[in-house]
């Protein structure tokens, strides 16, 4: 799914996020590289309507076909270490996807391989029939003609069939409009054209215009095609009982699959181009006759509805999170792992029908369950703080501020602006003076502030004189310059180094190392607590102004460069 570039720093866990998250197969070649893609896996068992997201993953552009190998592997050991079957990988046929099959030893002769968890069981790998459709019909579109040993499809027969109907008030093909024989945009990619595109109404108008309209008379190839294009659609897509594919193979939908294979190899035996075309088509029709054949002998089947097969479920799930996200068709990272959060827990809570349990149990048991990731943030935060206090031990201590000079600083691109960052450490003072200890200690909340009147420094407060109605604090000089050696910090590792996940570690580790100059300020028995308090807000708020600029910066460039593409059209 496709996301929009954005950058987050988020408290719960120290990480600045938006950067390409593979897990533990991201590389260092990801590290500064932002997400626009999300990668999902989903598990739909092949009997019942409920489905259930896997897990998520941050990428740019598509995922290498040897990651997807080891991330599908992994998800396949999993779920068969909870006793939950896996039978079955479908994708569409991407060239990452067919790399990743050929991985596993998928091929036109062969549609599965050896299950990595039982030696006696096979896995299968289908492409998404409906994705199949729709590229078949692009092809013809693109191409105008193709050969096949009946004779040419042509696009200009589907053409034909459009403008006669366009004389006519009640139409002969009311579905075929002019936008399925000349799509736009996202158009191509309508998985309802492209089965009106063969659908049987399609071919018996070619055959009802066949001998008045001129373009016509050479349509029987096109008419044989879409006939068997649509019985092939109608085995692969069915959901109720009626029509589901079932193991005998004198059954209806199990011979037009027989048949349409055998279809396939006189093309290839032919040599004719369009076979070539049909690599996916074939081994996803095998996939579909070996499933029946399995699920009957081995768990007591009696028909296999084959649109269980298909991605329609992922896609519904896709339409929810654009849904949940409002009007933003490409939300970003952020927004779309809550959503995804939200929606995969709802599939959780929400009982089965007919099921003996309540919602409100399975939200129980759920919320008891161990949370991994509230321990890893935990373990984060322990070492974030243990990195502040040996900040602060190292450092601390009742230092002049004379004898700091606050101009000796080396960064190189980014320049502080005193009068700037006076009121930036006014708003740090309001914001410590409402928490502890300055909170309940007279001494800590006078020291974070000076008089209004003061003179010593008013060249420096000239800003925030100008901008205060009475209301805005005077930052103290030792906590000025506390946050002014931060600054410098910050300043240094932005300057130098690209925007990645742990940048705020990477700062820490630069301040432990250069020996940041604390100031001691408070009352002697909270001066480390109010120190520590200082620094872990400010690190944390100039990392959120630090993703806002990135943002914005980034979002400036993107617009610039779509301005400079209208002006070449």
């Amino acid at each position: 799914m496709k996301l929009s570039e954005a950058l987050s720093f988020q408290r719960s866990n120290l990480h600045v996020e938006g950067f390409v998250d593979l897990g533990k197969y991201s590389t260092e070649n990801y590290k500064t590289k932002l997400g626009d893609h999300a990668l999902v896996l989903l598990y739909q068992p092949f009997c019942g309507k409920w489905y259930q997201t896997v897990g998520a993953f941050l990428s740019t552009g598509a995922v290498p076909g040897n990651i997807l190998e080891k991330t599908i592997m992994e998800v396949v050991i999993l779920l068969e270490n909870q006793n939950i079957h896996v039978d079955c990988i479908t994708t569409d046929g991407a060239t990452w996807n067919r790399s990743m099959w050929k991985l596993f030893g998928i091929s036109e002769k062969s549609s599965s391989c050896v299950h990595p968890t039982d030696g006696n069981r096979k896995l299968w790998f289908a492409s998404d029939f409906p994705h199949l459709i729709k590229n078949l019909k692009s092809r013809i579109i693109n191409s105008k003609s193709v050969e096949i040993p009946e004779g040419t499809i042509d696009i200009s027969h589907w053409k034909a069939v459009v403008e006669a109907d366009s004389k006519l008030q009640v139409k002969v093909c009311y579905k075929l409009t002019e936008d399925h024989v000349r799509p736009r945009h996202f158009q191509t990619m309508n998985v309802k054209m492209a089965f009106q595109f063969f659908s049987d109404s399609a071919a018996k108008a070619m055959e009802y215009y066949k001998e008045t309209v001129p373009k016509l008379k050479d349509c029987s190839a096109s008419v044989t095609f879409i006939t068997l294009i649509n019985k092939v659609v109608d085995a692969m897509n069915s959901q109720i009982p009626k029509n589901a594919l079932r193991p005998d193979p004198d059954s209806v939908h199990n011979k037009v699959l027989q048949d349409f294979l055998s279809y396939l190899d006189q093309l290839d035996d032919m040599k004719i181009s369009a076979s070539k075309k049909f690599t996916a088509s074939t081994f996803t029709v095998k996939t579909a006759l070996e499933l029946v054949e399995y699920l009957s002998h081995e768990v007591g089947f009696k028909y296999f509805l084959t649109r269980r097969m298909n991605q329609d479920t992922l896609e519904h799930f896709f339409g929810c999170v654009r849904n949940a996200c409002g009007s933003s068709s490409h939300p970003d990272p952020i927004l779309f792992i809550q959503v995804f959060r939200l929606l995969s827990t709802y599939a959780l809570v929400r009982p089965p029908r007919g099921s003996n349990v309540s919602g409100s149990e399975l939200l129980e048991t759920i919320l008891n369950m161990k949370d991994i990731m509230n321990e890893k943030n935990n373990e984060r935060k322990v070492e974030f703080e243990q990195k502040i206090d040996n900040i602060i031990d190292n450092n601390f201590g009742d230092i002049s501020v004379n004898n700091l000079n606050l101009q000796d600083h080396d960064y190189t691109a980014l320049r502080i602006d005193e009068n700037a960052l006076t009121v930036l450490s006014g708003y740090v003072a309001r914001k410590m003076k409402k928490m502890n200890p300055a909170k309940n200690c007279n001494a800590c909340s006078t020291a974070l502030c000076a008089e209004q009147d003061n003179q010593e420094n008013q060249q420096r407060e000239k800003l925030l004189l100008l901008k205060s109605r009475g209301f805005l604090m005077v930052p103290s000089k030792n906590l000025y310059e506390i946050i002014y050696q931060l600054e410098d910090a910050i300043c240094k590792i932005l300057t130098s180094t690209k925007m990645h996940k742990n940048i705020l570690f990477e700062i820490l580790e630069y301040l432990e190392t250069n020996n940041l100059k604390i100031i001691s300020i408070g009352c002697n028995e909270h001066g480390h607590l109010l120190a520590k308090s200082i620094i872990t807000f400010y690190l944390q708020c100039r990392m959120h102004f630090a993703c806002t600029v990135e943002n914005t910066a980034r979002e400036k460039n993107k617009k610039q460069k779509n301005l400079a593409k209208q002006s070449k059209l």
